[in-house]
């Protein structure tokens, strides 16, 4: 999935394979109310770069050095919303990467994280 400049609310369920990008989003403020999963090596679940988006659907990190969720842009901003979960299991794999020039993260939600980075 791929979308820019753009006011979006996604519902449905994202499954990710080996060293894809679920969905990519530039300045898009998005909604995520699907259900993500990464099991895949090399994999990300959502690539967000700038806007202001949050999830509200549990996102599950199984493959080997995955991400379920990448932030990157100025002035970008995520949320994992109450009471959802990203959960990171998979060996070196990380529930949300943020690069230093993002402006907000906020986690009201819960990370599972094992054997792996938040």
């Amino acid at each position: 999935m791929y979308g820019k400049n753009l006011t979006l609310t996604n519902t449905g369920k994202i499954d990710v394979g080996a060293k894809g990008i679920g969905a990519y989003f530039a300045e898009t403020d998005l909604t995520n109310k699907g259900e993500v999963n990464v099991t895949a090596a090399g994999a990300y679940g959502l690539y967000l770069n700038g806007g202001t988006s949050n999830t509200q659907a549990k996102i599950t990190v199984s493959g080997k050095d995955a991400v379920g969720v990448l932030v990157t842009g100025k002035n970008a901003t995520f949320e994992n919303k109450a009471p959802n979960s990203i959960i990171s299991k998979g060996d070196n794999s990380i529930a949300v990467y943020v690069e230093k020039k993002m402006q907000n993260l906020q986690n009201s939600g819960k990370s599972n994280i094992r054997r792996s980075k938040f």
